[in-house]
């Protein structure tokens, strides 16, 4: 049978719908397996992951996150109830700046000075235009890219720390989604075409080149990296099969060879100080295992070094630590990649970007709401450890009950059942073993599950109805 999937792809890229050719009772929703008795039956899931992710993110951060244990590694960092992040960077000097989408206002450029409490717009957007990517130079340039159909320029250009703003012309007029930067002179971007078009730069932006990466299309370069000496790296995200991975440069752009990770849709590439390669994955379009992938300075092939779905970003610190942040964690590799272990943070769940200031505190935003760490990376930061409870829920999709177990014991549970509105539909208390929830009277829909024990642990989880 045929199911239709709604697959979540990042922002500024056109949503697909794909079709897939599953068992006749398995279909695959958002990365999660479902399984159906009806032959025939299609599931079409109109909200996205991202209203999931979103709902997620906003209800941790007003009803799940207690201060009595949340506050072990990172604190939030209040911002202006319009903002809707798009884009992140931290200067030298600690002053953060974001891109913010028009979602919950005027789209936006705000920055809050290192030491300040109070959020300054340094650049309205007309209406209906955005930043979509973000780059701060050594020198401390900053440039900005724009959707900018609604307006002159797609590539602003700050000197002054924002104070002021200036247009640069580029060439082509198309969406910059991402632009990355090395030394003071050299600057790279990418272009949201039908095949994927970089437009680079060698003189700080007196001359630009505009070059294609591949011929294939339905692809768009996400992210880029280069460590001294070694390959200019792409990172490809693709929408279809037999497309995507990541792509080398040895001059800066001007010609690119594919490099590996087919049917990968790659998010993310970063290079440590060695020249070890890591290249991220959002999703995949075929059988291939999404995840955080490792290729070594001395050798050709990618090696997996843990399975994900949706990674959003990697920063590496100056000691080679590898941060990278999913849909529900951060997770990081101090070894090179041999061991991996995830910060126990609520207040961590749902990002989608991450940055590093000097002194290498890192950041993490999501579309509403910026967080960083308590203490620099490099510090001998105090973790509390939590317990994770591990939860099995069944049947899932649900019609009449499902049944919830856990992974200890307990001295009851308190669940709770959320449209993605954020209404509350359901509140039960139970004491038993196995713990049976009647959805008899829910209408159909996808639900989040939010499960809480004596002890304050807590899992997360979606929930059909059928």
């Amino acid at each position: 049978m045929k199911i239709n999937i709604k697959i979540k792809l990042p922002r500024c890229c056109p949503t697909r719908q794909i079709q897939s050719n599953l068992p006749t009772n398995i279909a695959i929703i958002n990365g999660n397996q479902f399984f159906s008795n009806f032959v025939g039956l299609t599931y079409e899931i109109y909200p996205t992951m991202k209203h999931i992710i979103f709902f997620i993110s906003l209800f941790i951060s007003l009803v799940v996150v207690k201060s009595n244990y949340a506050q072990n590694f990172f604190e939030e960092i209040p911002i202006p109830d319009t903002v809707f992040i798009q884009c992140m960077e931290v200067n030298g000097t600690g002053d953060i700046f974001l891109g913010s989408l028009a979602e919950l206002g005027r789209g936006g450029i705000y920055r809050l000075l290192k030491g300040d409490s109070i959020w300054e717009c340094v650049y309205p957007f007309p209406n209906g235009g955005a930043p979509l990517s973000m780059e701060i130079m050594e020198n401390g340039t900053i440039y900005v890219g724009t959707n900018s159909g609604y307006w002159e320029h797609y590539l602003l250009r700050s000197f002054d720390n924002g104070d002021s703003w200036e247009g640069v012309d580029i060439p082509g007029r198309l969406n910059v989604v991402s632009i990355y930067s090395t030394g003071e002179d050299s600057i790279i971007l990418s272009r949201f075409t039908a095949n994927p078009t970089v437009v680079h730069t060698l003189d700080s932006g007196e001359t630009w080149a505009c070059d294609t990466v591949t011929t294939i299309t339905n692809n768009v370069v996400y992210d880029f990296a280069k460590a001294k000496n070694r390959p200019l790296y792409a990172a490809m995200m693709c929408f279809t099969s037999n497309h995507g991975g990541v792509y080398k440069s040895n001059d800066f752009g001007e010609t690119w060879d594919f490099d590996g990770q087919l049917n990968h849709q790659v998010m993310s590439v970063a290079v440590n100080s060695i020249g070890d390669l890591f290249s991220a994955d959002w999703y995949v379009t075929s059988s291939v295992t999404a995840g955080l992938y490792c290729k070594r300075h001395d050798e050709e092939e990618y090696e997996l070094v843990q399975e994900a779905t949706g990674i959003g970003d990697l920063v590496i610190t100056k000691e080679d630590c590898v941060y990278a942040c999913t849909e529900f964690s951060i997770f990081y590799t101090s070894d090179y990649g041999q061991t991996i272990e995830t910060i126990d943070d609520p207040l961590c769940l749902t990002m989608r970007h991450l940055a590093l200031d000097n002194e290498e505190y890192l950041y993490g935003a999501h579309e509403v709401r910026l967080i960083r760490s308590l203490q620099p990376l490099g510090s001998n930061i105090s973790v509390v450890e939590k317990e994770k409870m591990n939860i099995e829920v069944f049947p899932n999709p649900v019609r009449e009950k499902f049944c919830i177990s856990t992974n200890r014991q307990n001295n009851g549970l308190s669940i709770m059942l959320f449209d993605l509105k954020g209404n509350m539909v359901l509140q039960v208390f139970e004491y038993e073993e196995y713990h049976f929830v009647n959805t008899s009277n829910i209408s159909p829909g996808v639900y989040i599950l939010y499960v809480e024990d004596s002890l304050n642990n807590f899992a997360i989880s979606k929930i059909l109805k059928i």
